[in-house]
């Protein structure tokens, strides 16, 4: 995301709000907010998606190799409703509950649904109201799932 002056200013041995981040506390990426959104200055609600059978693990990396449903099937960042935001540097992710538990009756930047990034890159927009079982074949990396329209 061109930000490598941002990622050098970064003390990665020091706490994500610790003073000596301080800088880069206060420097959000454009990239990080949704135009929609209303946050307050310094919050996203683009939230990594982490889990055991999700893209991101949430102690050890993950090779691309295992997601064996495909990239263009499987969710890696999804827009949070407002409630789930947190400042754009927090190490807080969304679990499987935040994906499956999002409805149109949240607090959302887009009417009726949120964007996905998927592991290939692309961005979709997921409606409130696709199925369960899509949502949580969207998390999986490897359910073989058949994952239809969202």
């Amino acid at each position: 995301m061109e930000q490598l002056a941002l990622y050098d200013s970064l003390d990665l041995s020091k706490p994500w709000n610790d003073p000596a981040n301080a800088e880069a506390f206060k420097t959000m990426p454009h990239e990080s907010r949704c135009p929609g959104s209303k946050l307050p200055p310094g919050f996203t609600n683009y939230l990594a998606v982490v889990g055991a059978d999700a893209c991101l693990h949430p102690t050890e990396p993950r090779p691309i190799s295992d997601i064996t449903d495909g990239t263009s099937n499987t969710l890696m960042v999804i827009e949070v409703p407002q409630k789930h935001a947190v400042h754009w540097m927090s190490p807080l992710d969304a679990d499987e509950q935040v994906v499956l538990r999002f409805s149109s009756n949240d607090q959302l930047a887009h009417t009726g649904g949120v964007q996905g990034t998927l592991a290939d890159g692309s961005v979709r927009y997921i409606s409130a109201n696709i199925a369960p079982e899509t949502r949580r074949a969207l998390i999986s990396i490897n359910g073989k799932e058949p994952l239809g329209e969202f």
